[in-house]
Order: structure tokens, then sequence, then C-alpha cells
């Protein structure tokens, strides 16, 4: 049986590990959920410590995993995936290696629950459950109805100069999110002005 070998991803290597999570989502629910594109605005946001916080599996030579752990707040967040359920241990114990600065206990990670692989390969790592959240969708019949806003209300585009109200208005709805951490402007805009 081939070695698992685990190590930082390269810049030049976001094609092939959005590949490899595209194909872990097309195996779960029948569909691509990145582009290159996606995955190369997630390595450069403010919160990424690129390369080091993202990892890739291969399988001689071939990109078979994939794990980010990214600092969020006083909470870090982790993502594990691959199309060879062989990377998610050795995926895990690296980045509890070089997780060695986080508390432990603020290591938060995901799985769906049609991945059993990960589960049990996150239950060997010593994580537990202690949250669900749920995937949904809905096929919508034709076009919605047009939208009635309340009196005093009214929508328009977003103009330059609305970025900080934007941001402002944001954080306030959030205020009572289970675990939220509030976002820098910086971080914020990166994701919502580039």
């Amino acid at each position: 049986m081939s070695s698992v070998l685990v190590r930082s991803v390269r810049e030049d290597e976001v094609e092939a590990a959005a590949e490899v999570l595209n194909e872990h989502s097309r195996r779960l629910y029948g569909t691509a959920d990145t582009t290159p594109a996606e995955l190369r605005e997630d390595w450069s946001a403010p919160e990424v410590d690129f390369p080091d916080n993202v990892l890739v599996a291969e399988v001689e030579g071939r990109l078979v995993g994939y794990a980010d752990v990214i600092p969020h707040g006083e909470t870090a967040w982790l993502d594990v995936r691959g199309t060879d359920s062989r990377a998610y241990d050795p995926l895990l114990e690296a980045i509890a290696r070089r997780a060695d600065t986080l508390d432990r206990d603020n290591v938060r990670g995901w799985a769906p629950e049609i991945d059993r692989d990960l589960q049990e390969a996150y239950d060997r790592a010593g994580f537990r459950p202690f949250r669900h959240s749920f995937r949904m969708e809905i096929e919508l019949g034709g076009d919605p109805s047009p939208p009635e806003w309340p009196d005093g209300f009214s929508v328009r585009p977003f103009r330059e100069g609305d970025e900080r109200a934007a941001w402002e208005a944001q954080q306030d709805s959030f205020a009572d999110t289970w675990g939220l951490a509030p976002v820098p402007f910086e971080t914020w805009a990166h994701w919502n002005m580039g």
C-alpha cells in the first residue's frame, strides 16, 4: 500500500486542490462546490497563514486530501476533505503538530453526516461532536414574487462609501449568533469587496 505524504500546499497547486474539494463534494452531494479562484481568495485572506495553515496529502504524487486550519477570534476552524479516506488521519495529525499554539479546546472541525470516514477520523483524533447544522436546498418553481418592503425602507445597489456602514450592519445583525467572533473590517472587506 502506498504511503500518504502530507505537506504545505504550493500556490501552483490551486487547481489540483480545488479538484480534491470538488471531487469530495461530488461524491457527497453530486455537485462541485469551489473554483480555483475561490480557493485562491481563501488562501489570500488576512487571517490565513499561507501556506503553513493549508496542507495537502498526496499518494504517488497525486493530491488526495486537503486541510486548512483558520483562526477566527478565539477559535480556529478546521476543514478536512479528501478523495481517499487514507488521507484523513495523516492530515489531522499534521494539523495537530502545526497547531500547537492553538487552544485545542477551541479548534472546531466540521464533518458531513454522510462522510462516515471523516467522522471516524475526527473521533480517532480526539474530536467530539458538540453542534449540528443542516445543508438545506429547495427547488424553486418559477420566479419568486417581488418583495414587499415595509414602509420607510428602500433597496438600492451598494455604492462606494457604503463599506463601513455595510460592515457595521452585518456585525450588528449577527451579534447574537452562536460562537460569533467580531470580524475586523479588513477581513470583511477581503471577503465582501474583493
